[in-house]
């Protein structure tokens, strides 16, 4: 017997590493690499980048409307007939030439318009600080997603490795049932329940390699990385930048990108108010026009120089409606500004919690597991010289394995809670160095 007990322990060493070793093929990749190869490949920031260089293509073609415009233009003309008289014997005029041309420079300046040209120019470059925002939100929602994700395999893989560890117990209380009943100290329905209970495991087993497989195809839609890879437990957590809940929250309405787009918006529209004003305004133009043609009556060459004013006097009152409509639109502006920072002090205060609860529910974990592993192996070691029953040591199994799936899920539940804080906070989940 002894020598038995000791061939069948040494092939459930050897099932666990085999089943590792099935499940480690591909490359073995960490948290930062991840978030690495979803900085380049994610859609949502590539549109959130263009979306930014769009806006500084917008500046530029804001800048059109102060500075002059210059325009050369070249007519020309062939005329039926040729007009043209004699002044004297010596000096005769052309003034109609049969073949005639034109050159002609042309330069356009607004002097005034009220003041609604800079007032653009100034919004172009808060449009500018939106998308930069916006980005930031960006690449900080696709971090969390993408570490969230890559929590959600690990935890998978974690899961396999407890499915993979029960059906090694199983198997080995299904061996000591074979032996206790071909000594005589035990029935032929201990070997059934302990057949049934590895049957069980294996299907725990396939489950659970589904799930990790799912899971591995969700995050490759977020990072573009595709199976097989296995990935690397994350072992040092990122910290906070406070540990009390107030400071938490007065760092947070500081840093959200969100509270910072909210401030340029009402800028913006500020600005608004200000250009349906200048549409009461006179427009100031100043023009520049200088004309070489072929024609010399009566000049070949002259230029002119044009000082425009245009005031208006009556718009149907579309001026009106129009600072109206922008003054309301800065009251909106306010009254967003006041609703997001009550939105984002609840949910940092709602992160925090979370987390907070669950990093007080896996310190509990820990020690359940500890306690349901001593208490399946003295079971085990009890049953082993007829002092426990395989109903016990089948009950000790159960209560060993819900244990640790219990502690794995809270694992998953702190980071994912800590990456959730993070974000909430307007830092991303994950530091990239």
């Amino acid at each position: 017997m002894p020598k038995y007990l000791l061939a069948t322990a040494l092939a459930a060493l050897m099932a666990l590493p085999a089943a590792a070793q099935d499940e480690g093929e591909g490359p073995l990749l960490d948290l930062e690499t991840v978030l690495r190869e979803a900085l380049g490949t994610n859609e949502i920031i590539a549109q959130a980048t263009e979306e930014l260089e769009k806006s500084r293509l917008l500046r530029r073609l804001a800048w059109t409307a102060i500075i002059p415009s210059a325009n050369f233009s070249f007519a020309g003309t062939r005329n039926n007939e040729e007009t043209a008289f004699a002044f004297s014997e010596t000096e005769r005029f052309t003034i109609t030439p049969l073949y005639d041309w034109n050159v002609s420079f042309d330069v356009s300046q607004p002097l005034y318009l009220g003041g609604r040209s800079f007032k653009t120019l100034s919004q172009s470059g808060i449009n500018i600080g939106l998308n930069e925002d916006n980005l930031d939100t960006s690449e900080r929602d696709t971090l969390f997603q993408v570490a969230a994700a890559y929590v959600q395999v690990v935890k998978a893989q974690r899961d396999l490795d407890i499915a993979v560890e029960s059906l090694d117990l199983a198997k080995r209380q299904l061996r000591q049932a074979e032996v206790l009943f071909r000594a005589g100290e035990a029935i032929r329905t201990s070997v059934l329940r302990a057949e049934s209970g590895v049957a069980a495991a294996e299907v725990a087993v396939i489950s659970s390699r589904n799930m990790m497989d799912r899971a591995k195809e969700d995050l490759a839609v977020l990072c573009g990385i595709e199976p097989p890879f296995r990935l690397e437990p994350i072992e040092a957590e990122p910290g906070l930048p406070a540990q009390d809940l107030s400071a938490l929250v007065d760092f947070g309405l500081g840093s959200r990108s969100e509270l910072r787009a909210a401030e340029k918006q009402i800028e913006i529209a500020d600005l608004e108010i200000g250009k349906a004003f200048g549409e009461k305004l006179p427009s100031v133009f100043l023009n520049f026009n200088y004309t070489k043609q072929k024609a010399n009556f009566p000049s070949d060459k002259f230029w002119k120089l044009i000082l425009s004013v245009s005031v208006p006097v009556f718009d149907g009152g579309s001026s009106t409606v129009n600072r109206a409509t922008a003054e309301a639109n800065h009251r909106q502006a306010l009254l967003q500004r006041q609703l997001l920072r009550k939105q984002v002090r609840a949910e940092i205060a709602q992160a925090y919690l979370d987390y907070t609860s669950a990093r007080e529910a896996l310190t509990a974990s820990r020690k359940l597991v500890e306690t349901a592993r001593q208490a399946y192996e003295d079971i085990e070691r009890f049953h082993k010289v007829g002092e426990a029953t395989d109903l016990d040591v089948q009950d000790a199994r159960q209560q060993l394995i819900e244990a640790e799936l219990t502690l794995s899920n809270l694992t998953s539940d702190k980071l994912l809670a800590l990456f959730n804080l993070r974000r909430q906070l307007g830092i991303a989940a994950v530091e990239i160095r």
